[in-house]
């Protein structure tokens, strides 16, 4: 059974008490905060599309997904004409989801707190 949204929001602002949560439209959630590894702090954004399940509460559907608001990542002066490693365009302007983990490995389920994704937020940025 996964975490219901209130239950993501609390564990958020337990273990990274500078996220914040805003509700969008059409069932999406927005947690936005800084992160500093290696002495660099980023604004990460994670969206999650949630829905109310059969016990009366809201919960995750589907994987977050994570973009780095701030700074923009660049590609690498050493290879200019690479595209970041790990990083899903889609094919969209402006879609810039981080590749966390293997979606197949089932590394990320209903059942994690999304604040478990910060530390891979942070390798990945490392």
């Amino acid at each position: 059974m996964g975490f219901s949204l209130q239950e993501h929001a609390k564990s958020m602002r337990r273990t990274f008490p500078g996220f914040r949560l805003a509700k969008l439209p059409n069932g999406v959630v927005a947690l936005e905060g800084g992160i500093t590894p290696a002495n660099k702090t980023y604004r990460i954004g994670i969206a999650c599309k949630t829905g109310r399940m059969p016990a009366g509460k809201d919960e995750i559907l589907g994987r977050p997904h994570v973009e780095i608001l701030s700074p923009v990542p660049t590609r690498r002066e050493e290879a200019p004409e690479e595209e970041i490693p790990h990083l899903e365009y889609r094919g969209q302007p402006g879609y810039r989801s981080l590749c966390l983990y293997d979606e197949k490995g089932n590394e990320w389920h209903s059942g994690m707190a999304i604040a478990e994704m910060v530390p891979w937020i942070s390798e990945w940025l490392l």
